[in-house]
């Protein structure tokens, strides 16, 4: 809990910000799961143009 305290924190005092992702948008998921050609194709594309 007091991770999420302080995040909150941080992002009242707007230190950082928060943002939603979808869950198919999600790029840690190159990383973290077995994805199919396109999918892997399509979030290493993402990745390289932020």
């Amino acid at each position: 809990m007091l991770i999420c305290w302080a995040s909150q924190k941080q992002k009242t005092e707007k230190k950082i910000s928060i943002d939603y992702a979808k869950t198919e948008d999600q790029l840690a998921d190159i990383l973290t799961k077995s994805l199919g050609r396109q999918k892997f194709v399509e979030i290493r594309w993402q990745m390289i143009e932020d």
